[in-house]
């Protein structure tokens, strides 16, 4: 039998229904790993303009704002991924060296 030990979510996921991936978090029987990519698309969309709570700006603000928290806790089971395959410890930086 096959058991995943990684879960990489994508921006749809964060927004839509980011109670699933609070709750594999919470569970410990996997990681969570979300793409560079992913964190800079929830920030541009949060930056969207609307008044309904169930926008996906509502929701991107809601995601990047749980994913601030796990990385201030130093959550084990959550990580930030980037392109070049390096695992980041916070969300503070955000952007990669070229080279």
């Amino acid at each position: 039998m096959i058991i995943p030990k990684y879960v990489v979510p994508d921006t749809n996921c964060f927004i839509f229904d980011l109670v699933s991936i609070q709750r594999l978090v919470q569970s410990g029987h996997f990681t969570v790993v979300i793409p560079l990519t992913v964190l800079m698309e929830l920030e541009g969309l949060m930056k969207g303009s609307t008044s309904r709570m169930d926008s996906p700006a509502d929701g991107a603000k809601k995601a990047v704002d749980y994913l601030k928290q796990c990385f201030e806790a130093k959550e084990r089971f959550v990580k930030l991924l980037t392109t070049k395959g390096n695992f980041l410890s916070t969300i503070s930086i955000r952007s990669e060296m070229t080279g």
